[in-house]
């Protein structure tokens, strides 16, 4: 398999718009029970999809033994830019929380709320694992606004066979009145020798029937080296009691083995053949990374194919992606023009292997991401202007937030944190040291505390901080999130 293909196709096309529908790396992506769509799928996705069934467990890269010299992703704040003030303003977030292993076990977004101007509770997952760190559960929550508490909405069960891998994925409701769950969906995973998945089953439940139905099916077909060749999606007709054709994708490959095109195809029942939907054509440098894909449409009535939309990508000297140009096709120019571009930052003091990631957000690279920004081109003032930007934010996998310990010591609170911090110390404690670092070691505060206090958080930068709180007996340790 190609390197990378996995990685970067998944990237490129959650940066492309599709049918008029701008897909960005800020789009906000909602989990459901897993049940194949009716609708026309990219190769490139169900690449990542198996890649998902393969390690569902998370991303703990390198999977060494020794996990301490490793860190692992906090938290994900967006941004969008004012247009008039050039100013951001945070418009999403989310939170993750890693067990001792590295395994995420928690996974909270917030999003911004324009009635208040808040940033506001979303979806919340918890993920529980067995002894041998697979994922068992991934449970989903919704934030009721007006009940002002989590709501259950669904929850998936994953069943591993002989090989550790993911075989069954079930998913369950539960009732309003008593939480009890009731399945859903079921998704079943055949693979072949090589371990490449070769078809992929989808069923719904039918409670007056109390089984499981038919829904959809992909089938996979590879080559001689392994690369994925054929996709075809079907749906059950329970009509006719038979599948019925709904898309399929095709791949070609170089005499290097690199990807250099895939076609995106529709069945027409009326003719009974397959019609062209879409095609990307592709090129990648001699490190296999993908540098340039154009995405080009059917038209019908003149029977040939129309340029849509082109991506260009840039590498750091480590292979890192750190630049994403998109252009769109001017009719009237017949030419390429300035449309979006995505950049993006790393930190090189940390390999790959060096960070635990959850799989929550699907972005691969070589080392450290710290941001990413989105601009679009100004034609009037020839000028690049930003939207959007993601920073993310890390902390060492063995530093941990001991709350038991600040409840019997000093309640510190809120957490996260928006303007002041409030330390409270119980009457017997004694006066303590309160020092604040922030990610690179260096210290951005100190306090002497001898009794209740307001600490002004203001004027630090959004992030994740380290405190200790100390005296000549105790110590304690933590993490602040500044918003």
């Amino acid at each position: 398999m190609q390197k990378q293909l996995i990685i970067w196709l998944f990237m490129i096309f959650s940066a492309t718009t599709i049918l008029g529908q701008k897909h960005s790396w800020f789009s906000n992506q909602q989990n459901a029970p897993f049940i194949i769509q009716n609708s026309s799928t990219n190769m490139d996705f169900h690449q990542t999809f198996q890649n998902r069934f393969r390690n569902p467990s998370g991303i703990k890269n390198g999977r060494l033994k020794d996990l301490s010299d490793k860190l692992k992703l906090d938290s994900t704040f967006t941004f969008d830019f004012d247009e008039v003030s050039g100013e951001s303003i945070t418009t999403q977030k989310s939170y993750e929380t890693f067990d001792e292993n590295g395994n995420l076990i928690i996974h909270i977004d917030y999003s911004f709320d324009k009635a208040t101007s808040q940033i506001k509770y979303g979806n919340k997952i918890i993920y529980s694992h067995n002894t041998n760190d697979h994922l068992m559960y991934e449970s989903f929550y919704r934030w009721d606004r007006v009940l002002t508490k989590w709501e259950f909405q669904f929850r998936n069960k994953y069943e591993y066979d002989d090989q550790d891998r993911i075989m069954t994925q079930t998913s369950y409701g539960s009732n309003a009145a008593d939480y009890e769950l009731f399945p859903i969906a079921k998704t079943n995973i055949i693979y072949d020798e090589h371990g490449n998945i070769i078809s992929i089953y989808s069923y719904k439940w039918i409670n007056n029937q109390s089984s499981w139905n038919n829904y959809s099916k992909i089938e996979y077909t590879y080559n001689d080296l392994n690369q994925l060749i054929t996709l075809i999606q079907s749906v059950w007709n329970s009509e006719s009691n038979s599948w019925t054709n709904v898309s399929k994708s095709e791949s070609t490959y170089n005499s290097n083995n690199q990807l250099i095109n895939l076609v995106d195809m529709s069945w027409n029942d009326s003719v009974e053949d397959w019609e062209n939907e879409q095609m990307s054509n592709l090129a990648s440098d001699s490190n296999d990374n993908f540098i340039l894909q154009e995405l080009l449409f059917w038209d019908v009535e003149t029977n040939s194919w129309y340029h849509f939309v082109r991506f260009e990508m840039e590498y750091d000297e480590q292979e890192n992606l750190v630049l994403l140009a998109e252009k769109y096709w001017d009719d009237e120019l017949k030419d390429w023009a300035l449309d979006y571009r995505t950049e993006f930052i790393y930190d090189h003091g940390y390999s790959f292997d060096l960070l635990v990631l959850p799989v929550v957000n699907p972005l691969f690279f070589r080392h450290k991401l710290e941001s990413i920004t989105e601009s679009s081109w100004n034609e009037e003032t020839a000028s690049w202007e930003k939207e959007k930007a993601i920073h993310y934010y890390y902390s060492p996998l063995t530093m941990t937030f001991v709350q038991a310990d600040i409840e019997h010591h000093a309640k510190i609170f809120p957490n996260p944190v928006a303007d002041r911090l409030t330390l409270c110390l119980s009457p017997e404690n004694l006066p303590k040291t309160f020092e604040l670092f922030d990610q690179q070691g260096s210290k951005v505060m100190t306090r002497y505390i001898k009794d209740d206090e307001s600490i002004d958080f203001s004027f630090l930068e959004p992030g994740v901080y380290f405190y200790h709180l100390y005296d000549q007996n105790k110590k304690q340790s933590g993490k602040l999130v500044k918003l």
